[in-house]
């Protein structure tokens, strides 16, 4: 059945007359990352929107919205990609031509979207952003690593977009919401939201983590990443097994609920690009755990030292596993000094995002200077 809907869909998506504009999503968490893109080019522009998901369940079938066209594509992806013929298409997918699903052979502009503030290179494989001829970057660092790995590798230069993070963007909105409503917490609330990984704060120091906290007379808001749950569940059961009963303590695994963000005082995570949202967004410093960094690239080295290695220090403080136990004393700090913090974080993301506030603009009008341009690409 899931591949006669495929098949069903995919001679729809043909028999379309205006599909120039297409988006792909990996699943049905893809659509936040585009969602102020694909806002401003059908409310704005009038344009209608091809969108294309491997997640058979995304809740866009059932909430269907004007211009935007959805369409199931899942094992037919290597074929879609390679026989597309619009104008754009969008991904948030990295490993373009690198496995199966290949580039189009006809003049398609392929537009990765960076979904994260944080450095585009150590986290992904070699190689993953080689073959797409543009990038939405988020700030300037994503531009220079793109450019030293162009001359690094003698690739073909690419175009480089001052785009911006329109999820940041969303939280910030609903943060300035809250702002004048928000009251001090007693006890201080703390948000603990770190990566997934076997090298991860979970993983590593987690149960000592929350003990410590609750011991210092924190509430202690566990979020942990979905697939902290699909690949270590026993991690997440033992910590709530020891906890459980505490009213201190307190789980959220529905990582769309973004209520934590505005309730806590300070959030710790590790080398999660939550950190970039929590901090832009609600303008609260970030406690980082110092573990090993995530590296999916082994040449990363060549590019250089990550942002995100050196942007910790201007978002909060840093604290090794082993010195957890001063980790009370460190977090008072950043509550009493939080307006310092704030004008860290400020300036910070002004350095570090381009068009805050405004990047959906600026990624549809690249996309319609595309329409209206003759191709480039080869």
């Amino acid at each position: 059945m899931s591949y006669l809907r495929e098949l069903k869909d995919y001679v729809k998506f043909k028999k379309q007359k205006d599909k120039d504009i297409v988006f792909y999503a990996e699943d049905a968490a893809s659509f936040i990352y585009f969602e102020g893109v694909i806002k401003v080019l059908v409310e704005k522009y009038r344009k209608k929107i091809s969108y294309i998901t491997s997640d058979p369940h995304d809740p866009l079938f059932s909430s269907p919205r004007e211009s935007l066209n959805v369409f199931y594509i899942q094992k037919l992806l290597p074929f879609f990609t390679l026989l597309l013929n619009s104008k754009v298409l969008l991904m948030t997918m990295p490993d373009l031509h690198q496995f199966h699903v290949k580039r189009s052979i006809n003049t398609v502009n392929h537009i990765y979207l960076l979904h994260n503030i944080g450095s585009s290179f150590p986290v992904v494989r070699h190689g993953a952003l080689f073959h797409y001829d543009t990038i939405f970057c988020t700030g300037p660092h994503h531009k220079e690593e793109i450019i030293t790995q162009e001359q690094l590798y003698d690739l073909k230069k690419k175009e480089l977009i001052e785009f911006g993070y329109y999820r940041v963007e969303k939280v910030y909105q609903e943060f300035l919401k809250r702002k004048e409503n928000r009251q001090q917490n007693n006890p201080p609330k703390i948000l603990l939201a770190p990566s997934w990984g076997d090298k991860t704060t979970f993983n590593l120091c987690g149960q000592q983590l929350v003990r410590t906290l609750l011991q210092e007379g924190f509430e202690v808001m566990v979020r942990p990443h979905p697939m902290t749950r699909m690949e270590t569940p026993h991690v997440l059961d033992d910590l709530y097994r020891e906890f459980q009963g505490n009213h201190f303590f307190i789980v959220e695994e529905n990582i769309k609920n973004t209520e934590s963000f505005f309730n806590s005082d300070v959030l710790i995570s590790d080398w999660s690009g939550i950190s970039y949202e929590y901090a832009f967004g609600t303008e609260k410093p970030v406690l980082f755990m110092d573990v090993p960094l995530k590296v999916n690239n082994p040449k990363y080295k060549e590019v250089g030292e990550p942002v995100d290695v050196k942007i910790r220090r201007e978002l909060g403080e840093v604290v090794k596993p082993e010195d957890i136990s001063t980790i009370g004393l460190v977090i008072r700090k950043m509550i009493k000094e939080r307006e310092a913090y704030k004008k860290k974080i400020l300036e910070a993301r002004k350095k570090m995002v381009y068009n805050f506030g405004n990047s959906s603009d600026a990624g549809a009008k690249y996309i319609l200077d595309c329409l209206n341009a003759k191709s480039t690409l080869s």
